[in-house]
């Protein structure tokens, strides 16, 4: 399976998985149409290692306001 990144330089690790690179292109042309300056990158994996899949976090959950009085 093919997927692609949008990394910016200097800001932390990309945070979306784009499934195509059009997709990716579009990201660094919001980020460019937003003011951005710094180098963005298209970034393809180019071999996988396997290891312990990931878990699936818990939901949150909420918790209801309750009155107090005073």
């Amino acid at each position: 399976m093919d997927f692609y990144l949008m990394w910016v330089a200097g800001q932390g690790a990309p945070k979306k998985i784009h499934d195509s690179i059009e997709s990716a292109r579009e990201a660094i042309q919001a980020y460019k149409s937003k003011g951005g300056t710094r180098e963005a990158y298209i970034l393809k994996p180019v071999e996988r290692v396997e290891g312990r899949k990931l878990l699936t976090l818990k939901p949150k959950i909420t918790v209801e306001p309750r009155a107090v009085k005073l």
